[in-house]
């Protein structure tokens, strides 16, 4: 019988094109999911992968058992998230303190709170829309998203996505002064390379990216 195991190397190597990228995927090294994508290749009557450089490449029947390993994968999910909802409902109410910046929970995550308080009723969501690092440094928080990486206290920190950013103006307007983030941000790139591009410090400092975009509109000025 396949090695369920074995099959998840198979669909992330489909997902994730590379066998580094799909051993990070798993949390495993790239010479177990080797090892695994070859016992599976072995076992079955048909190829699913074949040598390609360093590492394999899917053939159409690969393709195919990915495809359906990961359709799997996602009825597993939630027969899995039902299980837990079941016993997420005899549980007491547990609370989890999330502390992102306000520009992520007004942008991004305010439209899945809804979601997760129907998934996990069990749980009591606090978010707390600051960056301070200390919060995460000192447990006073359960988890944080951060803009930059952390530089103290012992943490688990994982890259979980991109923002991209920029200095933006009204139309037809060429400002010689910007409004910035508050002191507290000063070491964020965009900060400092808005500086760099104006030469100077910000005219107006605001705490949050909704309050420059406003500000930006109402004078005129550029902001990041």
């Amino acid at each position: 019988m396949t090695n369920w195991d074995d099959l998840k190397c198979l669909m992330h190597l489909a997902r994730c094109h590379t066998m580094t990228n799909a051993a990070f995927a798993l949390k495993a090294n790239v010479s177990t999911v080797s090892r695994r994508l070859e016992r599976l290749n072995s076992s079955l009557a048909e190829p699913a992968l074949v040598k390609f450089g360093n590492g394999w490449k899917l053939t159409p029947y690969g393709e195919r058992l990915a495809e359906a390993s990961a359709d799997f994968q996602v009825s597993l999910n939630q027969i899995e998230t039902a299980e837990l909802n079941a016993q997420n409902a005899k549980q007491v109410s547990r609370k989890i303190t999330l502390s992102a910046p306000h520009v992520l929970v007004s942008a991004y995550l305010s439209g899945f709170f809804a979601g997760f308080a129907d998934l996990h009723p069990g749980i009591e969501l606090n978010i707390v829309a600051e960056n301070r690092h200390e919060r995460t440094a000192d447990g006073t928080v359960d988890l944080a998203l951060h803009l930059e990486r952390p530089s103290k206290g012992r943490l688990m920190c994982r890259k979980v996505g991109a923002i991209h950013t920029g200095i933006f103006a009204k139309k037809s307007t060429h400002p010689t002064k910007w409004i910035g983030l508050d002191h507290s941000m000063d070491n964020w790139p965009e900060m400092e390379f808005a500086k760099q591009i104006f030469n100077s410090e910000p005219e107006l400092r605001i705490n949050t990216l909704d309050g420059i975009k406003s500000a930006v509109e109402q004078t005129g000025g550029a902001g990041h």
